[in-house]
């Protein structure tokens, strides 16, 4: 049956496999070099943004809640500029893209668990001194490990 018209729980789908996609990438990339490329970021910005103006001329997205749930992202961009010893700019950037994709919502508790989980791997690993309070750790990757422990746990992460 072919259709062009998708529906809302079509959509819902779409945007988790998309988000996931994306932020397993990225967490891999981070993982790997703790860097994200430019080139797949913005590539990935411009098909976020495209999905976003297709579903909104549809009538299936509210223009206001996507560009509200970019705020996490840019909230974590900014906090990266202002401190650059916390956070790059990739996770700002990537949070933002996420934001897009997922909903706000969904980004906040994806972002949230992401820092608890970080937060008790960094004391795990520095009370058995493996780091000392300067080594950086991949952010994107405890996010990807939420986004997955969302997804599988079947509920999937929740939308905006």
């Amino acid at each position: 049956m072919n259709r062009l018209i998708l529906t809302l729980t079509e959509t819902d789908t779409l945007r988790q496999l998309l988000s996931g996609l994306f932020l397993g990438a990225c967490g891999l990339q981070d993982l790997r070099s703790r860097k994200i490329s430019i080139v797949f970021l913005l590539v990935s910005g411009s098909i976020a943004l495209g999905i976003d103006l297709c579903l909104c001329i549809r009538g299936l997205s509210d223009p206001l809640r996507c560009l509200a749930a970019v705020v996490p992202g840019a909230l974590l961009l900014v906090l990266a500029c202002a401190a650059k010893e916390w956070a790059g700019t990739g996770d700002g950037i990537c949070f933002m893209i996420l934001g897009a994709v997922l909903g706000g919502r969904g980004t906040l508790l994806v972002m949230m668990g992401a820092l608890l989980l970080a937060s008790a791997c960094s004391m795990i690993l520095l009370a058995v001194r493996k780091v000392t309070r300067k080594t950086r750790l991949p952010f994107l990757a405890f996010a990807a490990v939420v986004w997955a422990g969302f997804f599988v746990s079947g509920a999937g992460v929740p939308g905006s």
